[in-house]
């Protein structure tokens, strides 16, 4: 059966044709479709010809490597963009600002992430959307991707590298966003509040954990302390798990944002994806239970072993970053594939083969905490969803299907599959994304900053 043929404009909506740097590469965009076709093709036959270890080596070389390295969207870009100065130096700071005149207001995410790293998670997604709703954006990234000084790399929203962590200190009518978990100036925890027209909010993303934070847990936790002190700094959770915390540690109820997770609905938009060519399916009626994220210690291995043994005529698919040797625990079975790390650009590729999305992650604080962006990115493609029982911020969702052990678990896979031929089912979880946007995340956080920001004016008349 030929394979569909792929529109390419349709097939960098949401990356490319939005950006005019990209835009003006179409031609190489062009050959970079036609180059995954190749290795596609490639791939199925190594399939059919190969033991199932190499042809996990070749899917992890051509996803996790070539066509990170030699293919990326964003690397390909941010390739350019390396070569270049940067637009503006900190010295011409009062000149950027006059070239936008229309902004809201200025929003500083500070450093997280790089801004292209593999794995686009909430820093970028949110700046992006602040962008996108009105605000003046500087990303802080002190990469070696990056000249010193501001880099535009799209509309509104500018990369800042190679400054001092206390430029934002200049700025007047800035949203200064940071997290609780990564190193910042400390005074700043003294500093918010004396001046009345910057606003200070702490994005609380994971219940501060041994296991995660390791040996800066201490670190954090003194971080927190010491922010809820400060009445003028306001707080982000990302679930009501951890916005629960704040408030029992004695924070107020008007200074924190309940923030959870979304998604992309045009990156994740499955009637717009290039097809992957049934990269791993070796026949039609190959089922593929999926998931992509860390590979780490917070995930059930022995329910991933469990899985794959009581169904061993699926294919179960892992795809992500390895965190702390975690690849290294996922059980040696023919059915048990792992991909590597994706780059953001292809991920939808490979998900939209998936019959059902898992999230297994082992009982516990962290599932209790946590607001995967997966979830809606799951949704986003219309694929089922089947979590453990501690996915709190999974479960609000009735559509979500929960085990509340591993062989609950295990029962709900054949569910998730019934439910995968239902196109009315996959509608609700489609509308589930559409009302879990960044676009809608990022007007609520809007609503907030200027709830404060009104109140903060009050103040000072």
């Amino acid at each position: 059966m030929e394979s569909k043929k792929v529109n390419v404009d349709t097939a960098v909506r949401g990356t490319a044709v939005r950006h005019p740097a990209a835009a003006r590469r179409h031609e190489r965009v062009r050959e970079w479709i036609k180059a995954i076709r190749a290795r596609n093709e490639k791939l199925r036959q190594c399939y059919r010809q190969n033991s199932k270890k190499t042809f996990c080596r070749q899917v992890g070389y051509a996803m996790g490597r070539q066509l990170k390295k030699r293919l990326s969207y964003f690397l390909l870009v941010l390739k350019e963009m390396k070569k270049r100065n940067a637009d503006y130096k900190l010295e011409d700071l009062h000149s950027l600002l006059e070239n936008h005149p229309g902004a809201k207001r200025i929003f500083v995410q500070t450093f997280v992430m790089e801004y292209n790293y593999i794995m686009q998670q909430r820093p970028q997604h949110l700046a992006k959307a602040m962008a996108k709703a009105g605000f003046l954006v500087f990303y802080m990234d002190n990469s070696p991707d990056w000249k010193p000084g501001f880099t535009q790399v799209g509309e509104n929203i500018f990369i800042v590298s190679g400054v001092d962590w206390n430029w934002p200190l200049s700025l007047e009518n800035a949203v200064i966003l940071t997290y609780l978990n990564t190193s910042f100036p400390l005074e700043w925890l003294e500093t918010a509040g004396r001046d009345k027209s910057r606003i200070y909010i702490f994005e609380y993303v994971d219940k501060f954990d041994p296991k995660i934070h390791g040996r800066q847990y201490d670190e954090f936790t003194n971080n927190l302390r010491r922010a809820l002190k400060n009445p003028d700094i306001y707080f982000t959770a990302t679930a009501s798990a951890l916005y629960e915390d704040i408030i029992r540690k004695g924070g107020d109820r008007e200074r924190v944002c309940l923030l959870t997770n979304a998604v992309d609905i045009f990156h994740f938009d499955r009637q717009a994806i290039r097809k992957s060519n049934n990269i791993l399916r070796k026949k039609p009626d190959d089922v593929i239970i999926g998931y992509f994220g860390a590979i780490a210690s917070w995930l059930n291995f022995e329910l991933i072993r469990r899985l794959a043994e009581t169904y061993p005529e699926y294919k179960f698919v892992f795809a992500g970053v390895c965190y702390n040797g975690g690849s290294k625990l996922l059980p040696e079975l023919d059915n048990i594939i792992y991909l590597g790390p994706l780059d953001y650009l292809l991920l939808p590729n490979i998900a939209s083969e998936f019959d059902v999305g898992i999230i297994p992650f082992e009982p516990g604080e962290i599932a209790r905490c946590t607001s995967p962006l997966k979830l809606f990115e799951y949704f986003a493609m219309g694929i089922p969803v089947v979590v453990t029982e501690d996915m709190l911020e999974c479960r609000r969702y009735p559509e979500v299907l929960a085990g509340e052990n591993i062989d609950s678990f295990i029962s709900q896979i054949p569910v998730a599959l019934k439910k995968a031929s239902e196109p009315e089912f996959r509608h609700r979880l489609r509308e589930l994304a559409v009302r879990n946007s960044w676009s809608l995340r990022a007007q609520s956080l809007t609503d907030f900053i200027l709830k404060h920001s009104n109140r903060s004016e009050a103040c000072c008349e």
